[in-house]
């Protein structure tokens, strides 16, 4: 397999990392917004990256090629997204849930309290006890063992890496 081939199967990849690193500056740029901008720019960054890379890696041009690559891109762009959205999707999902629940109604100082920080706190720290990953010796916790602490760290380096931003309580210590 030449270079050429490597390049064509490639560009779609190449398009994802750029369009990641591109959603990456476009946050970081443009803070304020809603982060849909920076997904937009992000993929428009990928597709532009990977027609690029699709350029350079045929001796002639061919619209099947384009098409190939673009869908290619497409689909690994909408599950990157996907990934990055996960968590805001299945707290809207828990919140519905719990809203068709008590028959679609809740008062806003309910729903304040299930999703306040303390509540969410000892729901974290209930799960990650009973799943053994947490300690409790005399009100302090320690973990469990070291593959947890070094899990959470992996995360918050993919998390700098993809979001441009680590553990949101970090800078908080």
């Amino acid at each position: 397999m030449d270079w050429r081939m490597i390049m064509f199967v490639g560009a779609p990849l190449v398009g994802l990392a750029a369009g990641a690193v591109g959603q990456v500056i476009a946050h970081l740029l443009v803070p304020k917004k809603p982060i849909v901008v920076s997904y937009v720019a992000g993929f428009l960054c990928g597709t532009v990256v990977s027609l690029i890379t699709l350029f350079f890696s045929r001796d002639v041009f061919s619209w099947a090629d384009m098409f190939i690559c673009l869908l290619t891109f497409g689909g690994l762009n909408y599950c990157y997204s996907n990934f990055v959205n996960l968590n805001f999707t299945s707290l809207r999902i828990r919140l519905l849930k719990e809203l068709m629940a008590v028959g679609g109604r809740e008062r806003i100082s309910e729903i304040a309290r299930q999703y306040g920080s303390e509540a969410i706190l000892q729901r974290r720290l209930a799960r990650l006890l009973e799943w053994r990953q947490l300690r409790e010796d005399d009100g302090r916790f320690t973990a469990a063992d070291g593959s947890f602490l070094r899990l959470a760290h992996l995360f918050t380096v993919l998390k700098k890496i993809v979001l441009g931003r680590g553990f949101r309580y970090e800078d908080a210590a």
